[in-house]
């Protein structure tokens, strides 16, 4: 359970502490290519970590993504925009790496076992 609260604690920082900052200290100039790096390469790449994290023990580990996303619509909901719906595709693609990254780490676990 300690392993799962601080990667909860871990998505929190990514996905609200991240684009606060952004909004925050990023000038305006600069804020869409700010938001395009974490959009496009940063959560990417997290939830791709979270996947494989998660598929150390699927049955106890399989919240993690799904609290990201939410925290992800939570954080763009309160920094960036109230439209919440422009921003479900970009929680449905995130879950969806994070689901087949942990689906490829288990297989990848298993053909080493074998």
């Amino acid at each position: 359970m300690n392993k799962i609260l601080k990667w909860i604690a871990l998505s929190a920082i990514v996905m609200l502490l991240l684009p606060l900052i952004a909004v925050t200290f990023v000038p305006s100039k600069a804020g869409m290519m700010a938001m395009m790096l974490m959009f496009l390469i940063i959560n990417p790449i997290y939830y791709i970590a979270i996947g494989v994290v998660s598929s150390n023990d699927v049955k106890r580990m399989w919240v993690l993504p799904v609290v990201s996303s939410f925290l992800f619509l939570v954080g763009t909901y309160m920094f960036l925009d109230k439209s919440i719906s422009a921003f479900l595709m970009y929680a449905l693609i995130y879950f969806i790496i994070s689901m087949v990254s942990m689906f490829i780490s288990v297989l990848i676990k298993r053909n080493k076992k074998i």
